[in-house]
């Protein structure tokens, strides 16, 4: 790729500082939404910004905060695969990192030493393997490619962090891809020119899901992660004494999942935070300890449900950043809170920006600004940072200094909520992510296409009487915990009497179990078909990778098995847009988004299913789901 330069204004955010609050050390962080913009409440105005270079963007940007800030992404298109890219500082131009080696690149993880050099690494898939590589920057250029410390022939989803002197990794390792492989977690710690051997973590059963680490100054490395599996799972510590790893503590107990936990730590305490799906969604949940004198009971940070929390940490301060949905009929948009822990309390959250996802990734570090970034609505990244430091100053301006400034797509006006008839499904919601909103490439550069809701609009509107609203619910980089959240607003602020329901896709590329991402697609029809409405699980489509039989393809095959089971207990019909796009590489731009082409291919497999239907309306007609029961243990004897 060869990302053209552009010239773009700022827009100014003025953070007001709660009175009372005395002076502490600065925080640096970087969020990754999508269009975001000020928050109602804050104040704007416009200043001239730097130039930057508009990339693609796949899965999430990661900021380290060294002597030197760093940004790292990953992107991808269908000729060159993925590959994982870095600026240092960030409005330089960037540089392709990895190993020379053929083969596609998964997400990066950052961290920046006490020496002042940023490391960097990421998955190699490859033939029938994944390998991790390590690549650092050190005074003023990168050094090789390494291979990076490895434990089967299947090492993904890698973290990494430093603390003090030390630098330490976690890792998903198995001999076969996926929970038939019996995918254990592995630590290792540079040591010299080279990775100590692998070491197991102790864990209990069920699949290990996204792990995170933190080191605190004396390079005491904590693992955190979820684990469980048929939709069950909880989250779960360790961390390295003297003599190894420490047995695994569950930090929840309870019969519903927990998921994307993180964890930051400051001094001698530890803050671990995480998504737990309560009432219909998920809420953030947090947890304040120490590995050595143990953890308060959990709880319950915010009054809405909300999704992907990140702890932060700076000398001597706590906090946490997390995302719920924009309180605003059918709005495709979060809001991003934050609060700092003081003392023993969580001091009330503080809107900072709006965004179209609730995805974030965040670092701190000693320089005291404040750093948000996000993908536009073209797909280029852009980034805001503060003149001054969050704690320190009385109203804190976000100065936008890379790419475009564009707010979302105004939200229409949408008639009040009611609950529609069968035989009335003529008002239908598109709901998924990047797919759904239509995310592509023409001329080799990232738009937003009218993508298939556009096309089954066409085709509804042709073969009924009268026509037919398709409304798009689309959220790029968005997974099925954040869907959930934002679902049922959806569904009732379009007055929907059909929904198309296809996300999954986003949860493979951060390591979720597929009976996760079942269980909250299952949630979600149940939500639908419940009331009513007619209701469409979506297959996901494969990824255009190695042939299309790429280890993150198992996966799919994984997820999709597991539809069924969940459009059954919900009431739903399930569509296959799989295997049509098998081997169809000229239906792709990139590894995973269709091509306009191939959207409108898309459009054409939807209004299939949809013609296909009984004229009652199909599925939710046909059978009414079954309440849910007292016990989520009913739910997870199920092949979800």
């Amino acid at each position: 790729m060869s990302p053209t330069r552009h010239r773009t204004n700022a827009l100014l955010f003025s953070v007001p500082r709660t009175p009372n609050r005395s002076c502490h050390r600065r925080l640096w962080l970087a969020c990754v939404v999508i269009a975001g913009v000020a928050a109602p409440g804050l104040g704007t105005g416009l200043a001239l910004g730097q130039g930057f270079r508009e990339l693609l963007i796949e899965g999430h940007p990661v900021m380290t905060a060294g002597r030197t800030a760093a940004l790292v992404w990953r992107s991808a298109d269908g000729r060159t695969g993925a590959s994982v890219y870095a600026a240092v500082p960030p409005e330089t131009p960037a540089r392709r990192l990895g190993p020379a080696s053929p083969g596609d690149d998964g997400q990066p993880a950052g961290a920046a030493r006490a020496d002042g050099s940023t490391w960097v690494i990421a998955s190699r898939s490859g033939g029938s393997r994944s390998r991790l590589w390590a690549q650092h920057f050190d005074r003023g250029r990168w050094l090789r490619a390494e291979r990076g410390p490895s434990a089967g022939r299947y090492d993904r989803h890698p973290a990494l962090a430093s603390g003090g002197e030390a630098l330490w990794a976690v890792w998903i390792a198995s001999e076969e891809f996926g929970s038939s492989g019996r995918p254990g977690l592995y630590a290792s710690r540079r040591s010299g020119d080279g990775w100590t051997p692998p070491e197991r973590l102790p864990q209990p059963r069920g699949e290990p899901m996204a792990p995170v680490i933190a080191v605190d100054a004396g390079g005491l490395p904590a693992v955190a992660w979820a684990a469980g599996d048929r939709g069950h799972s909880e989250i779960w510590i360790s961390w390295r004494g003297p003599t190894g790893w420490s047995a695994p503590l569950a930090l929840t107990d309870d019969e519903t999942p927990d998921v994307s936990p993180s964890i930051a730590v400051s001094g001698d305490r530890w803050v671990v935070a995480w998504s737990s799906f309560r009432q219909r969604g998920y809420w953030t949940e947090v947890t304040v300890g120490n590995p050595k004198r143990g953890w308060e009971t959990p709880r319950r940070i915010s009054r809405r449900a909300g999704s992907s929390p990140v702890a932060l940490a700076t000398e001597g301060e706590l906090g946490l950043i997390w995302a719920v949905p924009e309180n605003s009929p059918a709005s495709t948009r979060s809001v991003l809170r934050w609060s700092r822990l003081v003392e023993d309390s969580w001091r009330r959250p503080r809107d900072l920006v709006l965004s179209a996802n609730a995805n974030i990734a965040a670092a701190a570090g000693a320089d005291g600004r404040l750093r948000l970034g996000w993908t536009n609505l073209r797909g280029g990244l852009t980034m805001a940072e503060s003149a001054g430091a969050l704690f320190r100053d009385r109203a804190t301006e976000l100065q936008v200094v890379l790419g475009q400034t564009g707010d979302a797509a105004p939200v229409s006006s949408f008639p009040p909520p009611v609950v529609p008839k069968i035989s009335s499904a003529r008002r239908w919601l598109a709901f998924g992510d990047s797919i759904t909103d239509g995310y592509t490439l023409v001329g080799g550069k990232p738009v937003i296409d009218p993508g298939y809701p556009d096309n089954l609009r066409s085709r509804l509107g042709a073969a009924l009487p009268g026509g037919a609203e398709v409304f798009d619910g689309g959220v790029g980089g968005e997974t099925t915990v954040a869907g959930l959240n934002r679902f049922a607003g959806a569904l009732a602020g379009t007055a929907a009497t059909g929904v198309v329901i296809m996300e999954g896709t986003n949860d493979i590329s951060v390591g979720f179990a597929a009976s996760l991402s079942a269980f909250n697609l299952l949630q979600m029809a149940i939500l639908a078909a419940g009331s009513g409405v007619t209701t469409l699980l979506a297959a996901v489509l494969p990824r255009n990778e190695q042939g299309f039989g790429g280890s993150r393809n198992a996966a799919t095959n994984d997820l999709n098995g597991r539809l069924p089971a969940a459009a059954a207990a919900a009431g739903a019909t399930v569509v296959d847009t799989h295997g049509p796009f098998m081997g169809r590489s000229d239906l792709f731009v990139d590894h995973l988004h269709p091509s306009p082409a191939g959207y409108d291919f898309l459009g054409g497999l939807v209004f299939s299913a949809i013609n296909a239907l009984p004229p009652e309306g199909g599925g939710g007609a046909k059978r009414r789901p079954r309440a849910p029961p007292e016990s989520w243990k009913w739910w997870s004897t199920a092949r979800l």
